[in-house]
């Protein structure tokens, strides 16, 4: 792992407010605040990422980063002992990436300033998402983004984004339970900040596995029928009904606080 040094107080503190006494977790780091319940996490470890870190999900195909600080909750649920895709794949985290160090980092890559660019954009003129071929997503990992829904709008005093389900894959691929991820991509409106996030999320209507080769074949012989068929029920499905909860996920980046 690549760190850089920093001197920053992680301070994690927890409150009981009802709602059958699932308790809040609220997060103290350097100028970053913010809060999640206990339906999600119980806890979060932090790290400061050196410039050039490898932030690929798949040990086989690599992919570096710019320098940014590294949030990665735990006892996160669901639990991805219950979930070989989810377990192999994707740690629950949130990346905070100093748009400086991004723009004018030591990586020899335009793409992660376009990322940051094109959100700017989606900002400014806020198109509909759902209607988008394409919504930033950093990091910059391995694989295309084949599919995007629930997309929407996330604001408070310190930060604008947008938050959506997706599935990233090598090429057209099996969309499976626990390879869905919730991720919210925002700017802190001092201009200083892009969050990233990406969380795993089952959504109670996909398959975990396929045991068969020849239902593979027939998928990837009409894969664009079968990505909708996916699309209509994850949009079909309550949030309530995810696990974790959307709403409990929207409201980890609802809360972010970026002090002065």
């Amino acid at each position: 792992m690549h760190c850089r040094a920093i001197f920053a107080l992680l301070l994690l503190t927890f409150s009981l407010a009802g709602a059958q006494d699932i308790p809040t977790y609220t997060v103290s780091y350097g100028d970053i605040t913010f809060s999640f319940r206990g339906t999600v996490a119980t806890g979060v470890d932090v790290a400061e990422e050196a410039d050039g870190v490898n932030v690929s999900p798949f040990a086989m195909f690599p992919a570096e980063s710019p320098a940014h600080t590294l949030f990665t909750l735990t006892g996160y649920v669901p639990n991805p002992a219950e979930d070989l895709n989810r377990d192999r794949f994707h740690a629950p985290e949130i990346r905070v990436y100093r748009i400086e160090d991004v723009m004018t980092g030591a990586l020899d890559d335009a793409t992660y300033g376009s990322e940051v660019e094109l959100l700017r954009e989606l900002l400014e003129t806020r198109p509909a998402l759902d209607t988008l071929e394409h919504l930033p997503f950093l990091p910059l990992i391995p694989g295309v983004q084949t599919l995007h829904t629930r997309g929407h709008y996330l604001e408070n005093d310190s930060i604008s984004g947008i938050a959506y389900l997706t599935h990233r894959a090598d090429r057209a691929g099996l969309i499976l339970e626990g390879r869905v991820l919730h991720t919210f991509q925002g700017i802190s409106k001092d201009g200083r900040y892009y969050i990233a996030s990406w969380l795993s999320v089952d959504s109670g209507v996909l398959p975990v596995e396929f045991s068969y080769k020849s239902d593979v074949d027939a998928i990837m012989e009409n894969y664009d029928l079968y990505r909708n068929a996916r699309i209509i029920a994850l949009n079909d499905q309550p949030a309530d009904a995810f696990y974790p909860p959307l709403p409990d996920l929207d409201a980890i980046f609802e809360s972010f606080v970026i002090s002065d």
